[in-house]
C-alpha cells in the first residue's frame, strides 16, 4: 500500500508550479502517489510533462468548481494510507513527508503536522508551534486552538489550522465520510474540515520541524479582498458553536479576531476612504459583533486587540481604520 497520497489542486498557479511539484517528486520518502487536479487551469502542459515524466504522478483533469471541489476529487482517487495537501503556489522540504509519516506511525497516531515557513519574497520566518514532539489523545485542546485562544493570548489562534501541514488518515477520512465543504459558502473550509476530522481521530501528533512553506501572495484567497468575508467568518463561528460543546469562549474570540482581520483587508484595499468606513460602521453595528462584545472580557485581550475591538465598538471608525491600516507595523511594538 502505498504510504501517502499528496493531493495539489492547480488553478492559476503557473509561476510556481514546478518548485511545487519538484520539492514533491525529490520526497525522501518514495512511496507515494502524487494528484495532480487540474481545475481548469493554464497549467495543463506543465501538469503532463509531470505526469509522463514521473510514474507516480497522476493528473485529474476537470473544469473549474474551486478549491474544494478539486481537493475531494483528489481524495476520491487516493491509494495512500494517509492524505496529504499541498497548495500548488506553496513547496515542501524534501523531508516532510517520510518525517510525518514515521512520526504517526511510531505514535500510532490518526495524523501528524509539522511546523511550517512563511514565505514573502525571499524572507523565510518560521512558525514553530511546539518546541518538541507533542502527542495529543484529547482532542479538544488541539481543535479549540485552530480557531480560537483565551483572551490574554497573544496570538489569535494557537495552531494553523490549514491542511497543508499534516498528513490525515485515509481510514479516518472514508470511516467518518469527510469531504470539504465548499469555500463560496464557509470562506475557512479547513478549519471545517479540521474540526470533522479530527473530532472522529484518536491521536494526533505535532513535530517542532518547520518542513513547509507557505507563499502568501496577493492572489491567495485568504489575502483577497472580499466584502462578504466578515459575513462568511460569522457562518464558520455559528458551525463551530454547533459542533463543539463549550467552545463559546474560543468561538468569540474567534468572531472578533475574523473583525480584526477584515479591517485590515479592508484599509489596504483599493476602495475610497468612505467606503473604508461604511463598511467598518457596518461591522461595528453588527448584531452578533455587539453580543459577542458585551460577554466577552475584553480588557483581557493584548493592548492593541484591545484598543482596536474597543475602538470599532465604539464606532470610531476613523481611528480603527488607521490601526488596522498600521497593523503589521504596531504588532511589532506591542
Amino acid at each position: 500500500m502505498l504510504a501517502v497520497s499528496i493531493i495539489t489542486p492547480v488553478y492559476k498557479s503557473r509561476r510556481y508550479l514546478r518548485q511545487c511539484v519538484d520539492s514533491l517528486i525529490s520526497q525522501t520518502l518514495e512511496n507515494i502517489e502524487i494528484i495532480l487536479v487540474d481545475d481548469g487551469s493554464d497549467c495543463s502542459d506543465i501538469c503532463d510533462f509531470y505526469e509522463r515524466s514521473d510514474s507516480r504522478v497522476t493528473v485529474i483533469r476537470k473544469r473549474n468548481e474551486g478549491l474544494s471541489a478539486a481537493r475531494n476529487d483528489g481524495v476520491n482517487a487516493a491509494k495512500g494510507e494517509f492524505i496529504a495537501f499541498v497548495d500548488s503556489d506553496d513547496f515542501a522540504d524534501r523531508r516532510m513527508f517520510e518525517s510525518l509519516y514515521k512520526a504517526a506511525r511510531l505514535r500510532k497516531a490518526d495524523t501528524a503536522f509539522c511546523c511550517f515557513n512563511r514565505l514573502s519574497g525571499r524572507k523565510v520566518t518560521p512558525r514553530r508551534e511546539v518546541s518538541q514532539v507533542t502527542v495529543y489523545e484529547d482532542m479538544t485542546e488541539l481543535i479549540f486552538g485552530m480557531f480560537g485562544s483565551l483572551p490574554h493570548e497573544k496570538n489569535d489562534y494557537r495552531f494553523e489550522p490549514s491542511v497543508w501541514r499534516g498528513i490525515y488518515s485515509h481510514k479516518v477520512i472514508n470511516g467518518a465520510d469527510l469531504s470539504f465543504v465548499s469555500e463560496k459558502k464557509f470562506i475557512s473550509e479547513d478549519i471545517i474540515f479540521n474540526i470533522q476530522y479530527l473530532s472522529s481521530a484518536r491521536k494526533a501528533v505535532i513535530i517542532p520541524d518547520c518542513l513547509y512553506y507557505y507563499r502568501k501572495t496577493p492572489k491567495s484567497l485568504s489575502a483577497i479582498f472580499r466584502e462578504d468575508r466578515f459575513e462568511k467568518n460569522k457562518t464558520v463561528r455559528d458551525k463551530i458553536i454547533r459542533t463543539l460543546e463549550n467552545s463559546d469562549l474560543y468561538a468569540s474570540r474567534y468572531l472578533l479576531s475574523s473583525a480584526r482581520t477584515q479591517a485590515c483587508h479592508i484599509a489596504h484595499s483599493s476602495i475610497s476612504v468612505s467606503e473604508k468606513k461604511r463598511l467598518l460602521r457596518n461591522i461595528a453595528s453588527d448584531a452578533d459583533f455587539i453580543s459577542v462584545y458585551n460577554g466577552y472580557p475584553v480588557d483581557e485581550l493584548p493592548l492593541r486587540h484591545k484598543i482596536f475591538i474597543k475602538s470599532l465598538y465604539k464606532r470610531r471608525v476613523g481611528v480603527a481604520l488607521t490601526l488596522a491600516a498600521l497593523n503589521g507595523f504596531i504588532k511589532k511594538w506591542i
